[in-house]
């Protein structure tokens, strides 16, 4: 396949995440695994189209409906590339408050998960280093393990760990000043054995200043934050003490990017939160009709989503042909597909239980369930009276499909 494969070599030796004891051994396994892919990569930034360990990614649990498998396949797609580039130059020539938005099941979550891991395995020429918080959920289980987590990915390849000679029983709070490597190390070890949500906090405020001083800024990635309109209603102080202090105010970092659905009111809402969104995934834009076969053929046959009659390679290029027409060569048309035959209970999608046919029948009425349950949801939470209802109808009147209007006369395009 045409993918490319990085493998880290530490990735077993780590073991559980969620069982991470923290230790200067255990600290040179996570630095060693990502100079290990570096080294896979000779140099190079990742490539367009590659398959990798999770555990590259994060010493946390990513978020499970959208991370499904042991490894991340990523395809860097021309748009994802506009936006990457966009996002790196904003982050290179000033402060800013912004976020990343788009439909459910068009990919913010895989995008953002490969701009981090892109800029972290070039830490050598990158001007920004990145705290990285995948799932919100899994963090309001243990705020202060999982900031700690991911402060050790955002730093571990700046520290130089052989030359660092303190035993861990001897660590006191260093100083509120950052001034080399060896601060950094004894940073982290004093708050993995003193957790405290105000000590991190000065840690980052110093960790901020360290870095300014050799010019290198301090960004702040937080996917799902959806989950904290939700969790603010059960009053969870720390947790969203600490949310709103690294999101709301430069004192932590020097670029705050934040996504969630562009439904979310909270990240939509320029008057209450101060900044507007940066951009939007398309889920019609994010991969042309060329990429979005690419990717389907190659996480079909990676995964093996695959139907108990495709058995040969002719069988397999026509249902990935067909499956590409079935999901319109949307990726969040794709994301429902595969959501419609995940068994949640078992983690294991179905598709091999069934044949082509059972599954273009099952998925067809199951899309139709979908998207009426997310209709009356709509309906219920946005259209209070009738007259609300009645616009509504009139505007979805006005809608095209992608289709209708792919098919429509040129002449009537432009005059529309």
């Amino acid at each position: 396949m045409e993918f490319e494969v990085i493998n880290p070599t530490n990735q077993e030796i780590l073991g559980d995440p969620t069982s991470f004891e923290f230790d200067l051994k255990n600290l040179k396994l996570i630095q060693g695994l990502f100079f290990d892919v570096i080294n896979q990569l000779a140099g190079k930034p990742l490539p367009e189209f590659y398959l990798i360990n999770k555990i590259a990614l994060s010493l946390n649990e990513l978020q499970l409906g959208r991370f499904l498998e042991k490894n991340f396949l990523y395809l860097h797609t021309t748009h994802r590339k506009t936006i990457f580039d966009k996002m790196t130059n904003l982050m290179n020539s000033k402060k800013f408050t912004s976020g990343l938005t788009g439909l459910q099941g068009t990919g913010k979550s895989h995008f953002l998960a490969d701009f981090v891991l892109r800029h972290r395995l070039s830490f050598d020429k990158s001007k920004i280093r990145i705290m990285y918080i995948n799932n919100s959920v899994l963090y309001f289980a243990n705020p202060t393990n999982y900031i700690l987590n991911e402060l050790i990915y955002m730093v571990c390849l700046d520290l130089n760990i052989d030359q660092f000679n303190m035993e861990e029983d001897s660590v006191e709070i260093p100083e509120n000043i950052i001034n080399n490597s060896n601060d950094i190390i004894k940073w982290l070890l004093f708050l993995h054995k003193k957790k405290s949500v105000e000590k991190i906090k000065v840690f980052v405020e110093c960790l901020k200043s360290y870095y300014n001083k050799i010019g290198i800024k301090l960004v702040i990635v937080w996917d799902q934050i959806n989950v904290f309109s939700q969790e603010d209603k059960k009053n969870q102080n720390m947790e969203l003490e600490l949310y709103k202090s690294f999101s709301k105010s430069y004192e932590f970092f020097d670029c705050i990017l934040l996504s969630a659905s562009n439904n979310n009111k909270q990240i939509n809402s320029s008057t209450d939160s101060g900044w507007k969104p940066l951009d939007q995934l398309d889920p019609v834009q994010v991969f042309d009709h060329d990429e979005f076969s690419k990717l389907l053929k190659f996480e079909t046959y990676c995964y093996h989503y695959l139907p108990n009659d495709i058995n040969n390679n002719e069988n397999f290029e026509k249902f990935a042909a067909e499956l590409s027409q079935l999901t319109n060569y949307s990726i969040s048309e794709y994301f429902s597909y595969k959501k419609a035959f995940r068994d949640e209970e078992e983690k294991t999608f179905l598709f091999n239980s069934k044949s082509w046919q059972e599954i273009k029948r099952i998925y067809k009425e199951r899309r139709c369930f979908q998207i009426n349950k997310s209709e009356v949801k709509f309906q219920q939470k946005y259209l209070s009276n009738n007259l609300e209802l009645l616009e509504y109808y009139i505007a979805m009147k006005y809608l095209l499909t992608f289709e209708e209007k792919q098919n429509m006369d040129e002449s009537i395009k432009v005059k529309n």
